[in-house]
């Protein structure tokens, strides 16, 4: 008999999200340490209506099968690999962002998933938790910690840098990110604004490009029928009163590296659960940055490192809650060593990537056990007419709160 094989299935074309783009490729780096028979097959869209592709699969004698791209139909794939191939091979299915539409949707479609082998593989400890809730087993999800990234700090860049610009007196803040009403880019720039006040030599710059994502779903997204106007509005308002409030736009690679040299602390106000890892933190925290979050989604991740502080922010009412005194208290936090920063970051980032090899030399099979009702419940009340996808449900509470 021929050797089992593991097989990493992705699209020709790459995913339009460049921080998914870098956590897949990252995983499978990682793959390919651990199984250097690893077979990657990049496949065009409509890859699955040729018989030979499926045939091809066969020949492979598989005993995994990774769905590595997040763009994968699974109401759709699913079912064609349950038909084509074996019940024996153990299918992962990489899970980035948000999760649950594509649950509901597997919910949505009646088919019979319990005589699959059956993981999701997810990146970030909030992700574990929500599948925890929903599936009934909770051997049918692996927490494999996303492996960001890391740029390379370059005191002379930074110099040449700020020196350019004039800024060598300033302390500068940096938001990376998109501008969207998940991120509260605005009430961000409202208490940078007190900030400034009473330290007059205070810049905050902006990097990343508006986006209107979900708001035909979730009405209060929709102020000012577009996330960017209001952002537009809000900058010219505070420049005109003297607030250094630079925008710079959506930047590539190396633009971005020289922005991140050149900057002295990253500060972020998202309130989004349904983002699972802060790529923009962990690209500012490997040239030494100091961070303040809240402590949200994704941000959730990088809670064991010290140059890292938390601001308490909850949802009251559809509106933004926090403290403005205690978000500038932890703003003010400034661990200058930035040496030992990016020090911290990579045994950081090493112990994951040992985590994730720890996990791949021991993945098992494990049949699919489906869904809690609970869950269940949820989505049914979801299709109901009149019903905002955001409801809230008390297994959900963190999510939808």
């Amino acid at each position: 008999m021929s050797q089992k094989t593991t097989l990493w299935l992705e699209f020709i074309d790459p995913t339009p999200w460049s921080s998914t783009q870098i956590l897949q490729k990252n995983y499978q780096q990682l793959y390919q340490q651990v199984d250097q028979n690893l077979v990657v097959k990049a496949i065009s869209w409509n890859e699955y209506l040729n018989p030979d592709f499926w045939s091809s699969l066969k020949e492979l004698n598989l005993s995994s099968l990774i769905l590595a791209d997040m763009r994968f139909d699974l109401v759709h794939w699913l079912p064609l690999i349950q038909k084509n191939l074996s019940s024996e091979i153990n299918i992962q299915v990489h899970i980035y962002g948000n999760p649950i539409k594509r649950m509901m949707r597997l919910i949505q479609a009646s088919v019979d998933f319990t005589s699959m082998n059956l993981s999701f593989m997810v990146g970030s400890t909030v992700q574990k938790e929500v599948f925890e809730k929903i599936l009934n087993d909770s051997k049918n999800v692996t927490y494999l910690p996303f492996i960001p990234d890391a740029y390379v700090f370059k005191p002379e860049k930074r110099l040449s840098w700020r020196k350019k610009n004039h800024f060598e007196n300033e302390k500068i803040f940096l938001y990376v990110g998109r501008i969207s009403y998940q991120k509260n880019v605005t009430h961000l720039m409202d208490l940078f604004a007190l900030h400034a006040h009473s330290h007059p030599n205070s810049r905050l710059f902006i990097v990343g490009a508006p986006d209107n994502l979900n708001w035909r779903e979730v009405p209060r997204a929709n102020y000012l029928n577009y996330a960017g106007e209001a952002f537009f509005e809000k900058l010219q308002i505070l420049n005109q009163q003297g607030v250094a409030i630079t925008y710079l736009g959506k930047l590539g690679p190396n633009d971005l590296e020289e922005v991140y040299n050149g900057c002295d602390h990253f500060v972020s106000l998202s309130t989004f659960d349904g983002e699972d890892f802060g790529l923009s933190v962990a690209e500012s925290l490997s040239v030494g940055l100091p961070c303040s979050l809240t402590s949200w989604g994704g941000h959730k991740e990088f809670s064991e490192l010290p140059q890292v502080q938390f601001a308490a922010v909850k949802i009251q009412e559809g509106h933004l809650g926090i403290d403005s005194e205690q978000w500038l208290a932890v703003q003010n936090f400034a661990p200058t060593d930035r040496a030992q920063n990016i020090e911290q970051f990579h045994l950081w980032k090493t112990q994951r990537e040992n985590y994730c090899t720890k996990v791949l030399k021991e993945s098992k099979h494990f049949p699919f056990q489906g869904f809690k009702q609970a869950f269940r419940n949820y989505c049914q009340d979801q299709i109901k007419p009149g019903e905002f996808f955001e409801r809230e449900k008390e297994f959900l509470s963190s999510y939808w709160t």
